[in-house]
Protein backbone atom coordinates (compact mmCIF):
# COMPACT_ATOMS: atom_id res chain seq x y z
CA UNK A 1 0.00 0.00 0.00
CA UNK A 2 1.47 3.48 -1.37
CA UNK A 3 1.52 6.02 1.39
CA UNK A 4 0.55 10.08 0.16
CA UNK A 5 3.25 12.44 0.78
CA UNK A 6 1.34 16.26 1.73
CA UNK A 7 3.05 18.78 1.36
CA UNK A 8 1.74 21.56 4.06
CA UNK A 9 2.34 25.45 3.69
CA UNK A 10 2.46 26.92 7.25
CA UNK A 11 1.31 30.24 7.79
CA UNK A 12 2.75 32.97 9.65
CA UNK A 13 -0.30 34.70 10.63
CA UNK A 14 1.89 37.75 11.19
CA UNK A 15 1.99 38.08 7.63
CA UNK A 16 -0.96 37.33 6.63
CA UNK A 17 -3.91 39.97 5.02
CA UNK A 18 -7.45 39.15 5.15
CA UNK A 19 -9.20 39.36 1.59
CA UNK A 20 -10.28 43.03 2.40
CA UNK A 21 -6.94 44.11 3.16
CA UNK A 22 -5.42 42.70 0.02
CA UNK A 23 -8.07 44.40 -1.99
CA UNK A 24 -7.51 47.56 -0.50
CA UNK A 25 -3.82 46.78 -0.51
CA UNK A 26 -4.24 46.34 -4.19
CA UNK A 27 -6.25 49.45 -5.35
CA UNK A 28 -3.70 51.74 -3.59
CA UNK A 29 -0.42 50.46 -5.15
CA UNK A 30 -2.17 50.50 -8.77
CA UNK A 31 -3.82 53.90 -8.17
CA UNK A 32 -0.06 54.97 -6.60
CA UNK A 33 1.82 53.30 -9.53
CA UNK A 34 -0.44 54.80 -11.81
CA UNK A 35 -0.36 58.57 -10.50
CA UNK A 36 3.38 58.24 -9.72
CA UNK A 37 2.86 58.56 -6.23
CA UNK A 38 6.04 57.80 -4.44
CA UNK A 39 5.93 54.70 -1.61
CA UNK A 40 8.36 52.74 0.91
CA UNK A 41 7.14 49.12 0.80
CA UNK A 42 4.15 47.31 0.15
CA UNK A 43 3.77 46.77 4.39
CA UNK A 44 3.37 50.88 3.98
CA UNK A 45 0.17 50.73 1.80
CA UNK A 46 -1.22 47.96 4.02
CA UNK A 47 -0.67 50.38 6.90
CA UNK A 48 -2.33 53.28 5.25
CA UNK A 49 -5.31 50.76 4.42
CA UNK A 50 -5.12 49.88 7.71
CA UNK A 51 -5.32 53.58 9.26
CA UNK A 52 -8.06 54.62 7.23
CA UNK A 53 -10.50 52.06 7.33
CA UNK A 54 -12.69 53.43 10.75
CA UNK A 55 -12.97 56.70 9.01
CA UNK A 56 -15.56 55.55 6.57
CA UNK A 57 -18.36 53.66 7.67
CA UNK A 58 -18.78 49.79 6.46
CA UNK A 59 -22.26 50.69 5.17
CA UNK A 60 -21.29 53.60 2.62
CA UNK A 61 -21.94 52.45 -0.64
CA UNK A 62 -18.49 53.82 -1.48
CA UNK A 63 -16.74 52.45 1.08
CA UNK A 64 -13.68 51.18 -0.32
CA UNK A 65 -13.11 53.92 -2.88
CA UNK A 66 -13.45 56.62 -0.01
CA UNK A 67 -10.74 54.66 1.98
CA UNK A 68 -8.97 54.70 -1.15
CA UNK A 69 -8.94 58.49 -1.79
CA UNK A 70 -8.01 59.18 2.06
CA UNK A 71 -5.22 56.70 2.48
CA UNK A 72 -3.95 57.99 -1.41
CA UNK A 73 -4.30 61.78 0.01
CA UNK A 74 -2.57 60.89 3.36
CA UNK A 75 0.26 59.21 1.58
CA UNK A 76 0.70 62.28 -0.69
CA UNK A 77 0.85 64.61 2.29
CA UNK A 78 3.46 62.39 3.88
CA UNK A 79 5.22 62.61 0.91
CA UNK A 80 5.48 66.45 -0.01
CA UNK A 81 6.14 66.88 4.01
CA UNK A 82 9.11 64.41 3.74
CA UNK A 83 10.08 66.30 0.95
CA UNK A 84 9.65 69.69 2.54
CA UNK A 85 11.54 68.58 5.90
CA UNK A 86 14.50 66.57 3.96
CA UNK A 87 14.10 63.93 6.57
CA UNK A 88 12.98 61.06 3.73
CA UNK A 89 17.13 61.65 2.95
CA UNK A 90 18.41 60.37 6.12
CA UNK A 91 19.33 57.37 6.59
CA UNK A 92 17.08 56.73 9.49
CA UNK A 93 18.78 53.88 11.02
CA UNK A 94 21.91 55.46 11.35
CA UNK A 95 19.97 58.42 12.58
CA UNK A 96 18.41 56.23 15.51
CA UNK A 97 21.96 55.17 16.63
CA UNK A 98 23.94 58.40 16.72
CA UNK A 99 21.14 59.99 18.45
CA UNK A 100 20.56 57.00 20.91
CA UNK A 101 24.66 57.01 21.79
CA UNK A 102 24.51 61.17 22.36
CA UNK A 103 21.55 61.03 24.09
CA UNK A 104 20.76 57.71 25.54
CA UNK A 105 18.24 58.91 28.63
CA UNK A 106 15.92 60.03 26.01
CA UNK A 107 15.57 56.60 25.02
CA UNK A 108 12.79 54.83 27.11
CA UNK A 109 12.77 51.13 26.17
CA UNK A 110 11.72 49.12 29.05
CA UNK A 111 7.64 49.60 28.91
CA UNK A 112 7.51 46.75 26.57
CA UNK A 113 3.36 46.21 25.53
CA UNK A 114 0.73 48.42 26.95
CA UNK A 115 -2.23 46.32 28.44
CA UNK A 116 -3.54 46.53 25.09
CA UNK A 117 -0.69 44.56 23.97
CA UNK A 118 0.46 47.60 21.85
CA UNK A 119 4.02 47.86 21.58
CA UNK A 120 5.05 51.51 23.39
CA UNK A 121 7.41 54.13 22.32
CA UNK A 122 8.19 56.27 25.09
CA UNK A 123 11.25 58.61 25.86
CA UNK A 124 11.85 61.14 28.57
CA UNK A 125 10.83 64.62 28.38
CA UNK A 126 13.92 65.89 31.08
CA UNK A 127 16.34 64.73 28.94
CA UNK A 128 15.12 66.37 25.12
CA UNK A 129 17.97 66.73 23.06
CA UNK A 130 16.75 69.91 21.94
CA UNK A 131 20.53 71.56 21.57
CA UNK A 132 21.61 68.60 19.21
CA UNK A 133 18.17 69.65 17.04
CA UNK A 134 18.33 72.96 16.75
CA UNK A 135 22.20 73.30 16.42
CA UNK A 136 21.73 72.11 12.89
CA UNK A 137 19.28 71.53 10.13
CA UNK A 138 20.46 68.32 9.56
CA UNK A 139 20.39 67.41 12.87
CA UNK A 140 17.05 68.29 12.92
CA UNK A 141 16.50 66.15 9.78
CA UNK A 142 17.78 63.05 11.86
CA UNK A 143 15.41 63.59 14.43
CA UNK A 144 12.27 63.65 12.37
CA UNK A 145 13.72 60.10 10.58
CA UNK A 146 14.64 58.99 13.93
CA UNK A 147 11.22 59.52 15.38
CA UNK A 148 9.57 57.85 12.03
CA UNK A 149 11.41 54.97 12.58
CA UNK A 150 10.52 54.35 16.04
CA UNK A 151 6.90 54.58 15.52
CA UNK A 152 7.50 52.27 12.14
CA UNK A 153 9.27 49.59 13.78
CA UNK A 154 6.75 49.33 16.66
CA UNK A 155 4.11 47.52 14.33
CA UNK A 156 6.62 45.68 12.34
CA UNK A 157 4.27 43.30 11.53
CA UNK A 158 0.56 42.41 10.82
CA UNK A 159 -0.40 41.51 14.40
CA UNK A 160 1.03 44.92 15.79
CA UNK A 161 -0.04 46.93 12.93
CA UNK A 162 -3.97 46.66 13.39
CA UNK A 163 -3.62 46.72 17.19
CA UNK A 164 -2.09 49.81 16.74
CA UNK A 165 1.04 51.58 18.77
CA UNK A 166 1.13 53.59 21.64
CA UNK A 167 3.17 56.63 23.19
CA UNK A 168 4.31 57.45 26.38
CA UNK A 169 6.16 60.52 28.02
CA UNK A 170 7.34 60.60 31.56
CA UNK A 171 9.86 62.68 33.86
CA UNK A 172 10.39 60.62 36.65
CA UNK A 173 10.34 63.48 38.76
CA UNK A 174 13.44 65.14 37.06
CA UNK A 175 11.80 67.74 35.13
CA UNK A 176 12.86 71.17 35.77
CA UNK A 177 11.74 74.72 34.79
CA UNK A 178 14.87 74.74 32.31
CA UNK A 179 13.99 71.14 31.55
CA UNK A 180 10.47 71.70 30.73
CA UNK A 181 11.30 74.97 28.75
CA UNK A 182 13.73 72.59 26.65
CA UNK A 183 11.22 70.20 25.72
CA UNK A 184 8.43 72.74 24.88
CA UNK A 185 10.92 74.20 22.04
CA UNK A 186 11.87 71.19 21.03
CA UNK A 187 7.90 70.68 20.39
CA UNK A 188 7.73 73.43 18.94
CA UNK A 189 10.24 73.16 16.47
CA UNK A 190 9.57 69.46 14.91
CA UNK A 191 5.79 69.61 15.27
CA UNK A 192 5.25 72.00 12.57
CA UNK A 193 2.90 70.01 9.90
CA UNK A 194 3.66 67.25 11.93
CA UNK A 195 0.30 66.44 14.00
CA UNK A 196 -1.86 66.68 10.64
CA UNK A 197 -3.45 63.22 9.60
CA UNK A 198 -0.87 61.93 7.02
CA UNK A 199 1.22 59.49 8.52
CA UNK A 200 0.77 55.60 8.52
CA UNK A 201 1.17 54.64 11.98
CA UNK A 202 -1.84 53.89 13.99
CA UNK A 203 -1.46 55.63 17.41
CA UNK A 204 -3.96 54.06 19.49
CA UNK A 205 -3.18 55.59 22.76
CA UNK A 206 -1.08 58.72 24.19
CA UNK A 207 0.25 58.02 28.15
CA UNK A 208 1.67 61.02 29.30
CA UNK A 209 3.21 61.30 32.94
CA UNK A 210 3.28 64.75 34.52
CA UNK A 211 4.14 66.66 37.37
CA UNK A 212 1.07 67.06 39.80
CA UNK A 213 1.12 70.49 39.79
CA UNK A 214 0.56 70.18 36.61
CA UNK A 215 -1.85 67.72 35.45
CA UNK A 216 -4.50 69.83 36.59
CA UNK A 217 -3.84 71.73 33.49
CA UNK A 218 -3.82 69.36 30.88
CA UNK A 219 -7.66 68.46 31.13
CA UNK A 220 -8.71 72.20 29.39
CA UNK A 221 -6.30 71.45 26.83
CA UNK A 222 -7.44 68.32 25.89
CA UNK A 223 -11.05 69.71 25.48
CA UNK A 224 -9.56 71.70 22.59
CA UNK A 225 -8.57 68.72 20.39
CA UNK A 226 -10.92 66.86 18.65
CA UNK A 227 -12.47 64.61 20.62
CA UNK A 228 -11.58 60.82 18.88
CA UNK A 229 -8.16 62.49 19.69
CA UNK A 230 -8.57 63.78 23.51
CA UNK A 231 -10.54 60.47 24.16
CA UNK A 232 -6.87 58.43 23.82
CA UNK A 233 -4.55 60.43 26.14
CA UNK A 234 -4.37 59.44 29.81
CA UNK A 235 -2.61 62.30 31.97
CA UNK A 236 -0.69 60.04 34.99
CA UNK A 237 0.10 61.87 37.78
CA UNK A 238 2.95 59.86 39.06
CA UNK A 239 4.94 56.69 37.73
CA UNK A 240 2.66 54.72 39.37
CA UNK A 241 -0.40 55.74 38.12
CA UNK A 242 1.74 55.70 34.53
CA UNK A 243 2.80 51.78 35.47
CA UNK A 244 -1.31 50.70 36.26
CA UNK A 245 -2.39 52.66 32.96
CA UNK A 246 -0.03 50.80 30.61
CA UNK A 247 0.01 47.45 32.87
CA UNK A 248 4.13 47.36 33.61
CA UNK A 249 5.54 44.60 33.38
CA UNK A 250 9.04 44.56 35.69
CA UNK A 251 10.33 41.49 34.71
CA UNK A 252 10.41 43.16 30.91
CA UNK A 253 13.97 43.26 30.30
CA UNK A 254 15.65 47.30 30.34
CA UNK A 255 17.18 46.86 26.98
CA UNK A 256 19.42 49.60 25.27
CA UNK A 257 18.07 51.55 22.47
CA UNK A 258 20.24 49.71 20.00
CA UNK A 259 19.01 46.40 21.81
CA UNK A 260 15.52 47.12 20.48
CA UNK A 261 16.19 48.83 17.00
CA UNK A 262 18.21 45.40 16.17
CA UNK A 263 15.31 43.29 17.48
CA UNK A 264 12.35 45.09 16.00
CA UNK A 265 14.41 46.12 12.78
CA UNK A 266 14.78 42.05 12.29
CA UNK A 267 11.31 41.51 12.83
CA UNK A 268 10.53 44.16 10.77
CA UNK A 269 12.50 43.11 7.58
CA UNK A 270 11.15 40.04 7.52
CA UNK A 271 7.78 41.56 7.18
CA UNK A 272 9.12 43.81 4.79
CA UNK A 273 10.66 40.74 2.56
CA UNK A 274 7.38 38.48 2.66
CA UNK A 275 4.69 41.84 1.72
CA UNK A 276 7.42 42.02 -1.41
CA UNK A 277 6.41 38.83 -2.28
CA UNK A 278 2.38 39.59 -1.94
CA UNK A 279 0.68 38.28 -4.80
CA UNK A 280 -1.18 41.56 -5.39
Amino acid sequence: MMSATTTMTIINPAWELTDEEREATRALKQECDLQGVHYESVFQLVKYVLVVHSSVDDSHPRAAEKRLQKALKRLKQRNDWAEETGFAEIDARAAFLELSRLHPEYFVHHFGHDTEGRVIVAHHKAFAPTAYVKSDPEHKKKFLAMEQLRSELAAADMLEARRGISLVTITERKMTVKRAMSYLSLCMSVAQDNLSDMHQHRVKAVYSQVPALVAHLVGPAKRLLPRKIAERIWICRSMKELHAQIGYDESYPRTTAEEWLNERWEKYQATLEHMEHLAL
